[in-house]
């Protein structure tokens, strides 16, 4: 049976029938106050539905690496309970699950780059050479501009700054993208920038096999930018520490260098196992560096001892982004499993499983407040759409364990 049926407890009567499952339905349970009904399938999923309406609430996509159990609520009702047949058990909050809302950002082949205005309202997209801002109170999009690879605003809100395949680095202007002022000119097609937190600084890596430095801008001016070289492998990420004065660049060797802005000098060296480094971001109150690449891990260090202090397993391919709320409570991880992954700071355990652009997940961002998940990669065969946004008031919300 690929459908979940209900029946009404006294009479015995059939209530309603909830067809979703793409397979067998392994279990069933219903909370304790009989509110939801819980629903376990070969399609390895785990669905959520309301009883009284037979109305599907929530999806766990791959919840479980094969194929999931069985399912229970707890009994205050607060919390699911899954089972694997990898022999994992998992825990989900049930708020967390039943509050998330997601919507398609308009039509695009692949999203590269996202960044939120500094008050929330506008997000910035280059996707596929073509750089979009979005109205997200309207989610519509004003016409693209062409050529731009990488996007991020200054921290005033009142311009942002675009890298392009012309070589360009520019300053536009917030809400209309047209450009005020050329910064300056690239040795190759830019490919990521970063913008420190006092929005006096640029960092920039270009789209060249040999680039080993990444150069530094006065974001305010044009000027010539300075260079730091110290990597032996191809650069690929970078990140600006909260108090911005440290800076940290990933490489294709799984080397991470954290530097001291003051002295342009390299503070420590991060060296993880072999293969490449394709995210990183600093925690809001600059203590930990979250670090993904090659190996599926999502990782843990303290940048200022140079230790490793975590590790993430839940991902199935390697991991494209990941990003920190806000309040610094929650992580996002995105990869090429097609999954964002959201996790416990406290805790390390993983709260949720969301359905990413079917292609691979390679870009992530939180708004300022917390409550909107931005998510862009390459769609895929299951759906084209390669950019969501996730209405989330469970990612703000303090109230959640």
């Amino acid at each position: 049976m690929e459908s979940v049926e209900s029946y009404a407890g006294c009479a015995g009567g059939f209530r309603a029938r909830c067809p979703g499952h793409n397979g067998w339905v392994q279990w069933v349970a219903f909370s304790p106050d009989d509110r939801w009904l819980v629903s376990t399938g070969r399609d390895n999923t785990a669905r959520v539905w309301e009883v009284e309406s037979g109305r599907q609430l929530a999806v766990l996509q791959g919840a479980h690496d094969v194929r999931v159990w069985s399912a229970a609520f707890s009994p205050d009702g607060c919390t699911l309970l899954t089972t694997g047949s990898e022999g994992h058990i998992k825990l989900w909050d049930l708020q967390t699950v039943l509050h998330q809302e997601r919507k398609p950002l308009p039509a695009v082949e692949r999203t590269d780059s996202i960044a939120f205005h500094p008050d929330g309202s506008v997000l910035a997209v280059a996707s596929n050479g073509l750089f979009r801002v979005h109205d997200l109170h309207r989610l519509a999009a004003f016409p693209p501009t062409p050529n731009v690879t990488c996007v991020a605003f200054l921290p005033d809100g009142r311009a942002l700054v675009t890298g392009d395949w012309s070589r360009t680095v520019s300053l536009r202007d917030a809400r209309t993208a047209e450009v005020s002022c050329i910064l300056g000119k690239h040795q190759a097609d830019v490919d990521k920038l970063a913008v420190s937190p006092d929005g006096r600084l640029l960092a920039t890596i270009g789209d060249d096999f040999f680039n080993r430095i990444v150069w530094l801008w006065d974001a305010r001016t044009p000027s010539p930018p300075a260079g730091l070289g110290g990597h032996d492998a191809v650069l690929y990420c970078l990140a600006f520490s909260p108090r911005g004065d440290v800076l940290a660049t990933g490489d294709t060797q799984y080397v991470v260098l954290v530097w001291d802005l003051r002295t342009r000098q390299v503070r420590r060296t991060l060296r993880g196992p072999s293969g490449q480094v394709y995210a990183m971001d600093f925690s809001p109150d600059g203590r930990m560096l979250v670090i993904a690449g090659d190996d599926r891990l999502v990782r843990l260090w303290d940048p200022a001892s140079g230790q490793e202090r975590a590790r993430l397993l839940g991902h199935t391919d390697k991991v494209y982004a990941v990003a920190f709320s806000p309040d610094g409570r929650r992580r996002a991880s995105g990869g090429l499993d097609g999954t964002i992954r959201l996790w416990d700071l406290s805790t390390g355990r993983e709260l949720l499983v969301l359905d990413g652009p079917a292609g691979g997940v390679r870009c992530l961002g939180f708004s300022p407040g917390g409550d909107v998940l931005a998510a862009g990669g390459a769609g895929g065969r299951r759906s084209p759409i390669s950019g969501w946004l996730w209405f989330a008031p469970y990612v703000a919300d303090p109230a959640i364990p």
